[in-house]
């Protein structure tokens, strides 16, 4: 298989977006119109080789990541289905009012997973692949233990986690420089580093939600009942998810059973937002290659 993808390829993505079969769905947590989370769906016009869902990590987007970007452009090249989930931890906003802004609680996140996941498998067939990164992957972690301590089956190929289980001092770090711009009790201001077409938005995010996030536990008996092919990847510069931290996690799976269903890997030179993607692109689409290699043993 041809890993390769243009050095264009942001360029070229809304292109094959557009030739595709799509839907998207909105969906609210409750009562609370501002909670609003999407799922977006795209298919190639001829037949498809599996399926791809993609859980970006707070204060950005599947429409403006990089990483999420790459994916989708490997998935949409080589016939698979895309699925994008996008939460109310990645919509930007022009005009925040403090007064106004709702409470953000992790299982809020969670539910808006699982709600997504479900109704994603009652349409997919064959192979499919869950990538979340960040808060994401997280997120993600979270949503497939508690599933698992419901009895409930994970009806998923396997899982791709770019660094998951943030550590709390990369909180406080973003407390701090969020203050210096947006004074505020309760809520760290997540700017749009991304798309410089649409500057000066922000992502309200709640104190409480950041200590939820950073404060999740890591439950190696419950992840090993997953019994899935699911890669920890970590970026060797990450200072959020350190390279130290998320190995020592997999050696711990692999104690477990179904360890031997856990892979670790690291990005050369990578930060957390794996901003400098274009150099190792290849790595990454290699990555999703073996993960797909694997469960067809």
């Amino acid at each position: 298989m041809n890993l390769i993808i243009p050095n264009n390829y942001q360029q070229k993505l809304p292109g094959l977006l557009h030739d595709t079969k799509k839907w998207t769905a909105t969906y609210f947590m409750g009562s609370n119109q501002d909670l609003v989370n999407t799922v977006s769906f795209h298919a190639p016009q001829n037949n498809y080789k599996g399926n791809i869902i993609l859980i970006p990590g707070i204060g950005t987007n599947t429409n403006i990541d990089p990483l999420m970007l790459a994916i989708s452009y490997w998935a949409l090249t080589y016939k698979y289905n895309l699925f994008c989930i996008n939460t109310f931890i990645n919509k930007f906003k022009m005009i925040i009012s403090e007064q106004n802004q709702p409470e953000q609680n992790w299982s809020d996140y969670t539910d808006s997973l699982h709600i997504a996941l479900e109704h994603i498998s009652y349409t997919t067939k064959g192979y499919t692949c869950i990538i979340g990164h960040s808060a994401g992957a997280t997120g993600l972690v979270s949503t497939l233990n508690q599933m698992n301590k419901n009895n409930q089956q994970i009806n998923f190929s396997s899982v791709i986690l770019f660094a998951p289980f943030v550590n709390k001092s990369w909180y406080e770090t973003l407390k701090q420089f969020s203050q210096k711009n947006h004074k505020s009790e309760n809520l760290i201001f997540l700017a749009n580093i991304f798309n410089r077409q649409t500057p000066h938005m922000y992502i309200p995010i709640t104190y409480n939600f950041f200590d939820a996030l950073c404060d999740q536990p890591f439950e190696p008996e419950i992840m090993s009942n997953w019994g899935i092919p699911t890669t920890i990847i970590a970026g060797e510069k990450d200072k959020k998810a350190t390279p130290k931290d998320l190995y020592e996690k997999y050696k711990i799976l692999q104690t477990y059973p179904n360890g031997d269903k856990f892979n670790y890997i690291i990005v050369p030179y990578a930060k957390h937002n794996f901003l400098n993607i274009p150099n190792n692109t290849e790595i990454i689409l290699q990555i999703l290659h073996n993960q797909i290699k694997q469960y067809k043993k």
